[in-house]
């Protein structure tokens, strides 16, 4: 909510809400956390490898462009 009485370290909304989502990830069982940070870290790796994958394959156009017009 727009306020400018008090910051988010004060604020009883955004307080409660931290709360609520910290009582959620307490309640679930191990086998579910251990889960979900593996799959964060899958999402993350993906990333990293789609990040690469991306950046060799313009240097490997790049390269291939030179090389044809070398060869032209």
């Amino acid at each position: 909510h727009q306020t400018t009485s008090h910051d988010t370290s004060e604020c009883k909304v955004v307080l409660a809400q931290a709360r609520r989502m910290r009582q959620a990830w307490e309640n679930k069982s191990e086998s579910v956390k251990r889960e979900e940070r593996s799959n964060k870290k899958q999402e993350q790796l993906n990333a990293l490898v789609s990040k690469q994958v991306k950046l060799l394959l313009k240097r490997a156009c790049a390269a291939m462009l030179k090389f044809i017009l070398l060869v032209l």
